[in-house]
């Protein structure tokens, strides 16, 4: 049988309550009256609850009870209707069950004068009306079970940590949540807040004195001796009256919260770093997507393609890029495979004109999106500093150059009119065009009439070199002077005769110091 389901005094035939709800009608006006008396007198909180208009929340009341007497399905309404609003006035069960025993009281009284005037149908119409607010008592308990057991589920199965404890601070319920925060089982009810509580803060004790709520973080203690920082909101929790009986708590563990904090934190420092050190950088840095559109471009990218300070992002790479297509799918063909390229790229400045760079490009993937970074360095000043250096270079070899002739083929004035060359090492042709132009040039210069050539230091003397200075004779006789030549050795001598040369007019002396002799005569005479 339902709750809105009766059968007075075990009688199941319909029973006319008409006579016995007209009697009440008639008493409804005093029994207002003497309700609302009673009620302010032994529950004197109730003006508020009734929004200090008892007498009307009273009839309203009647209303419902003399409606329900055909079908209490009215009474169920009303009654879920009432507990809904009275659970935002924090009214407990205790003060409805005055309140039903108020009108109980009355209502019984009123009934008992019905059945002493011989009223028809008074007996039954009292029964029913004890039933409705039997009813109503059972309907409130009901519903205060159903939501004491609707919070109770919620408070159990929250991922926060919720506590309830006494004024004095030991623990009265901890529900799982909290008790798996802290590594403890049952024993945590009756522990003083201070067992767990690392940091307890006066200034939270004085919030809860003075606004009956308090926020902040706190370091927990756990079972094992750890710590842990958390998220506290302690509140009070009063009685209907106001007055506080207990301690409420939500406590959220921000550990993980604050690490990630910290982390993101030192990730954001090192991006500022990374960027303030790709701001500054003296070479471009250039990042683009997959497709080649940019994302990035430092301040040295943007001053080398000529962007000064306006953005690049958006713009295509390759519109920057003066290359071939074979060398850009062998780069991307690189990049794609290792990773990486390095090499010399022209890129294209927003002018027009081209700059050569040496580019190293790399892939940076990061999850399930890349992105394509370039380092890229202007090669138009190494590039010229090399040409100067090799300019220069160029200048060193041919003094060097002049210098090792002027030793090769040194001619030395010995007297007036008297010149020697000591040969020294192989002579090629080269050195032995060399030893003619130096030749004629010292012996026009010194005037000289006799041309002293010392072959000593010349360890082979083939027909290469015996041309050499047969063409070096005939050169110096055309300018009317006379060659000497000094430092035939016997081998050289015998090679000589072997290859058939025919030294011709050439004087020769064996060494150095007889040809000088020779020559020195010459000029006596």
């Amino acid at each position: 049988m339902s709750l809105s389901t009766f059968s007075p005094n075990g009688h199941t035939a319909p029973v006319s309550f008409a006579p016995f709800r007209a009697y009440l009608e008639a008493e409804r006006p005093s029994l207002i009256n003497t309700l609302a008396r009673e009620i302010m007198r032994q529950i004197p909180e109730y003006g508020a609850l009734a929004d200090d208009a008892p007498e009307q929340r009273i009839e309203q009341n009647i209303g419902v009870y003399l409606a329900s007497l055909d079908d209490s399905e009215v009474l169920v309404a009303w009654t879920k209707q009432q507990f809904d609003a009275q659970m935002h006035q924090n009214l407990e069960l205790d003060t409805i069950f005055e309140i039903s025993s108020v009108y109980r009281q009355q209502f019984l009284k009123v009934g008992l004068r019905a059945l002493a005037d011989g009223l028809d149908g008074a007996q039954e119409g009292l029964s029913r009306l004890m039933e409705l607010i039997d009813l109503r008592v059972r309907l409130f308990a009901q519903f205060y079970q159903d939501r004491l057991r609707l919070f109770e589920t919620l408070v159990n199965n929250s991922p926060d940590g919720i506590g309830v404890s006494s004024l004095d601070g030991k623990q009265m319920y901890p529900n799982p949540a909290f008790r798996a925060l802290l590594g403890y089982g049952d024993e945590l009810i009756g522990m003083h807040f201070n067992d767990y509580l690392e940091d307890s803060d006066p200034a939270a004790l004085q919030a809860l004195a003075d606004h009956g709520f308090w926020q902040g973080t706190n370091l927990y203690r756990r079972k094992d001796g750890s710590n842990l920082r958390c998220h506290s909101t302690i509140f009070m929790i009063t009685d209907s009256t106001g007055q506080p009986i207990a301690l409420g708590g939500v406590i959220r563990d921000i550990s993980g919260q604050l690490s990630a904090a910290e982390e993101l934190s030192r990730q954001a420092s090192e991006l500022q770093t990374f960027y303030a050190l790709a701001e500054n950088a003296p070479d471009g840095v250039l990042v683009a997507s997959i497709t080649g559109e940019i994302s990035y471009s430092n301040t040295a990218m943007r001053a080398l393609l000529g962007f000064g300070d306006q953005a690049m992002s958006g713009r295509q790479v390759l519109e920057h890029i003066n290359a071939p297509q074979t060398l850009l799918d062998e780069i991307a063909m690189e990049i794609g495979t290792h990773g990486s390229w390095r090499g010399q790229l022209n890129y294209r400045r927003r002018d027009g004109s081209s700059v050569p760079c040496q580019a190293s490009s790399f892939l940076i993937q990061s999850g399930e999106s890349a992105v394509i970074a370039s380092i890229v360095r202007d090669l138009t000043d190494q590039q010229l500093a090399e040409q100067e250096r090799m300019a220069l270079q160029d200048q060193v070899i041919a003094a060097q150059q002049a210098a090792l002739r002027e030793l090769s083929t040194p001619l030395i004035p010995l007297a007036d009119h008297v010149v020697a060359m000591p040969l020294i090492g192989s002579v090629d042709s080269a050195r032995a065009q060399q030893i003619v132009e130096e030749l004629l040039s010292g012996v026009a210069a010194n005037r000289a009439t006799t041309a002293i050539i010392d072959i000593t230091g010349v360890p082979i003397v083939d027909t290469q070199v015996a041309g050499a200075l047969l063409r070096a004779a005939q050169a110096v006789e055309l300018l009317g002077s006379r060659v000497v030549l000094t430092g035939i050795r016997p081998e050289v001598a015998q090679t000589l005769v072997g290859i058939g040369v025919n030294l011709g007019s050439i004087v020769t002396r064996a060494t150095l110091q007889d040809g000088i002799a020779y020559a020195m005569r010459k000029i006596a005479s």
